[in-house]
């Protein structure tokens, strides 16, 4: 609506947008020493998984096959001080990054 009370409808613009892989990680979380989280996914495929502390530096990593719909991961990080970390996934080319905390 305008100022003076009067409307008009915008033209309306088609886009057609590309099919892009969709990934979520949920509920990322540490047990003791295993790390755990549901990996959501429209597709099927590879995974990187990598684990840097707050330097930058790699303390983890490891590949797994994943399928589409929501899969729980785990992984044992036996010999992580408590602290935070970040949490680096590579999903077929896509990276996710989380960061999560080991308590003691």
């Amino acid at each position: 609506m305008d100022f003076d009370g009067s409307f008009e409808y915008s033209k309306t613009i088609s886009l057609l947008l590309s099919n892009k892989e969709k990934y979520r990680i949920e509920q990322l979380r540490m047990s003791g020493d295993i790390l755990l989280f549901d990996l959501l996914s429209d597709l099927e495929g590879k995974a990187i998984l990598s684990i840097y502390n707050l330097n930058g530096n790699l303390l983890h990593s490891s590949n797994f096959n994943f399928n589409r719909g929501t899969e729980q991961v785990t992984q044992e990080l036996g010999s992580l001080s408590a602290g935070l970390y970040y949490l680096s996934l590579n999903v077929n080319g896509h990276n996710l990054n989380s960061r999560f905390v080991k308590a003691d």
